[in-house]
């Protein structure tokens, strides 16, 4: 099972403080809403993750009225997002 969280981050400064969680996904769900205009971070990773992997991290910039699709796959054994174009 992965573990997705989607959380916006205004600032530049450290992400782990400056965040607002908005989304935790587990696998086979999804998310179909608003996000706010401006800088959001998307990661994943693996539950339970009993090889230490870190998450892998993707920053994107929402826009009004725009559509964003992302997906996760699985390369030797390690999960990586992927942002549709």
């Amino acid at each position: 099972m992965n573990v997705v969280a989607l959380y916006h981050n205004p600032g530049a400064g450290d992400e782990e403080h400056d965040r607002k969680d908005l989304i935790n996904l587990t696998q086979g769900r999804s998310y179909h809403g608003p996000l706010s205009v401006g800088k959001h971070v998307i990661s994943v990773a693996p539950h339970p993750n009993l090889a230490a992997q870190q998450p892998d991290k993707m920053e994107f910039s929402a826009d009004k009225g725009h559509t964003y699709s992302f997906s996760v796959t699985s390369k030797s054994g390690k999960i990586t997002l992927v942002k549709a174009p």
